[in-house]
């Protein structure tokens, strides 16, 4: 028996319809593990062309959103409700992450752990959009009949790194303030975090600000173990500013003291290190020299020999441009990728170099506040850069040199 032609001409139709929905669905199917902003990250737009060893590097900023306090919440509804809450929660953030540059990696239980190629300006902004967008889904919660969410830790809404902070196009924009020196899980040594407070209510942040020297100086000494000093402080700011969350975990911890820390603590000097080494003889050279002097001026200014900090605050400043010139020249001789980043973390160092410079030359007669600005702005932040940022342009040296051997 024939066939008519146009049968075989539907069939073939129909096939070919129901191929694209099978790859449409794989497609959509592959993106819940796959984000596609993964794929034009790597210059392709169809998952099945990944290649093994396919990759490509890119700075970015990460942000993280926990639910504060979540498993007491989650405990109080059965896991149908869990699962409701939660996406309706995420269903409000995705669309903000998106509309400011970033989209979402994964989902980590009741966190949102986010990727921003572009800047860490923008994650800050959306961190910013996330909280307003927080707030119009609480007021939906309360008249449903739920109670509010919070998200953060310390009691803030927004920390950021000293990384972030460093790389911020315009810092001058945001209201910041120092908040803790803590050990981050995959980091050597201390990192400094700061917590952004634009957000907070108007009264609470004028507050922030007008008191921002006193709060720092009641860390000052709870940091190098002066606990007694650091809670008549944390009282005597409380009573200024009684809604910081931040002050009161600080008076809690000074309340209970956690043992095994007061070296940790009290060290203003950090002794050079051979992880640290560059691998390159002479700005490693420079780097422990630089180090040196930063530590001379820490001791300098804890024992109030405020006659050395002139010389010393000088010579930093040569040593300081004379090593991150070596750097740049370097980097743009190497055609180093990620140059004007790593420039903007140096210009960010003079800046705050120059600020403790003119409280040292005013006469900050709080030795203890000062030493500790030091150890913070200065040593501490060096090493942390020596170990992330300049490491990473020194895996980038070695890798070129490695390819220039094989061709």
């Amino acid at each position: 028996m024939l066939v008519p032609p146009q049968t075989f001409a539907g069939n073939a139709q129909d096939d070919t319809e129901a191929l694209r929905e099978r790859l449409s669905t794989t497609t959509d199917a592959y993106s819940r593990f796959v984000p596609r902003e993964f794929l034009h990250l790597l210059g392709i737009d169809d998952i099945r062309k990944v290649e093994v060893g396919q990759q490509v590097e890119r700075k970015m900023t990460i942000l993280f959103a926990d639910i504060r306090n979540f498993t007491s919440l989650s405990e109080s509804m059965s896991p149908q409700e869990n699962f409701n809450f939660l996406n309706s929660y995420l269903i409000h953030m995705e669309p903000v992450i998106a509309a400011h540059g970033g989209f979402i990696d994964k989902y980590i239980g009741d966190g949102i752990m986010a990727l921003f190629p572009d800047s860490p300006d923008a994650a800050l902004h959306c961190s910013q959009a996330m909280l307003k967008q927080l707030d119009e889904y609480n007021t939906g919660r309360e008249r449903a009949g739920y109670r509010s969410i919070k998200v953060g830790e310390y009691g803030v809404p927004i920390l950021i790194s000293e990384y972030t902070l460093y790389s911020l196009d315009e810092p001058d924009l945001w209201s910041i303030r120092f908040l803790d020196r803590t050990h981050v899980r995959g980091k050597q040594g201390t990192q400094s975090v700061y917590e952004v407070f634009d957000g907070d209510p108007a009264p609470v942040r004028e507050a922030k600000i007008g008191t921002r020297k006193i709060f720092e100086e009641a860390l000052a000494c709870y940091h190098v173990d002066d606990i007694v000093t650091a809670r008549e402080r944390l009282l005597a700011y409380l009573a200024l500013v009684p809604d910081d969350d931040a002050a009161r975990v600080y008076l809690e911890r000074c309340e209970t003291p956690a043992g095994g820390l007061r070296e940790q603590r009290a060290e203003l000097v950090s002794i050079w290190r051979e992880e640290y080494a560059f691998g390159h003889p002479i700005l490693d050279a420079e780097h422990k020299n630089l180090l040196a002097d930063m530590n001379a001026l820490a001791r300098a200014v804890n024992v109030s020999a405020l006659n050395l900090t002139a010389p010393l605050l000088a010579q930093i400043q040569f040593a300081a441009t004379h090593d991150f010139t070596i750097e740049e020249q370097l980097m743009q001789e190497d055609e180093y990728p990620f140059v004007d980043l790593h420039t903007r973390q140096h210009q960010r160092f003079f800046e705050y170099f120059g600020e403790l410079r003119r409280e040292i030359e005013r006469g900050e007669e709080n030795r203890v506040y000062l030493a500790f600005r030091v150890r913070r702005l200065l040593t501490g932040w060096l090493i942390n850069h020596i170990l992330s940022a300049d490491r990473h342009y020194s895996h980038y040296r070695d890798s070129r040199r490695r390819e220039s051997m094989r061709l």
